[in-house]
């Protein structure tokens, strides 16, 4: 028995170990960001599994315990558009961290069919998408979002796929998604996609020719385009900045 409990409680912390996790989409009342780990992936036949992770702006509660996240286990059939949850974890957390919960291994539940317009759909499309990882994940986007940093009021993500180096020089695809209706020039907007430049020798960013959008995760109309400067001379920031860490000490 202390073993089995053992091998849980590191299976739960594997998870969010080596998890990558990338945005796939937004609830419409902003309270709900769905991910999911591309990397866990596995299909046979017409059944894939797959890892997704829940983060919630507002804690809901189970059992009289709240929580800000949790992680599931499913697996899809794609040829009869179910699903069935196998495994679940909630934390206190966003983002998969904090105290464990709830954890739930080897539910027995029966698959229940794909409810059009919801996020069990988003991830369904993603898990049976025979397009390869590194293509379409969002609707109408050719990014794969993953998470830089989460705020209050906005959350930053940026597309591996799209980094380049030259020398100290580091390039890449960001997308800021903003919790709050925002207004434009041209109208109101959610978040908005745009060019990165991070060096690392002298430590500043700066920003290229932001594409304004009219919903989250960078979906829906674009509102404006807005040409930055290319020479302007950028932001400075510390070694302690997520931006050091995450691209330049690669």
């Amino acid at each position: 028995m202390k073993k089995l409990t053992l091998l849980l409680i590191l299976m739960v912390l594997s998870i969010n170990v080596w998890a990558e996790w990338t945005a796939v989409t937004k609830s419409s009342d902003n309270n709900i960001t769905s991910y999911v780990d591309l990397q866990s992936i596995r299909k046979k036949g017409s059944k894939v599994k797959i890892w997704d992770l829940t983060d919630l702006k507002t804690a809901q509660a189970f059992n009289n315990v709240s929580y800000l996240s949790s992680v599931s286990h499913y697996e899809y059939d794609c040829s009869e558009e179910t699903q069935q949850l196998l495994d679940f974890y909630a934390y206190s957390e966003n983002m998969g961290l904090g105290e464990t919960v709830n954890v739930q291994n080897n539910i027995k539940d029966e698959a229940t069919t794909i409810k059009p317009g919801s996020i069990g759909e988003t991830t369904f499309n993603v898990a049976c998408s025979k397009k390869t990882k590194e293509k379409v994940v969002n609707n109408t986007q050719k990014y794969v979002w993953s998470l830089l940093y989460k705020a209050d009021d906005i959350n930053s993500y940026f597309d591996k796929s799209t980094i380049k180096r030259n020398g100290n020089v580091v390039t890449f695809a960001t997308m800021l998604d903003m919790n709050e209706l925002q207004s434009g020039k041209n109208g109101t907007y959610y978040s908005y996609i745009t060019k990165t430049e991070v060096n690392c020798g002298n430590l500043t960013y700066r920003n290229f020719n932001a594409e304004v959008k009219s919903a989250h995760m960078g979906e829906g109309k674009t509102i404006e385009i807005i040409g930055v400067p290319e020479n302007n001379s950028g932001t400075s920031f510390p070694k302690e900045n997520i931006l050091y860490k995450q691209f330049c000490t690669n």
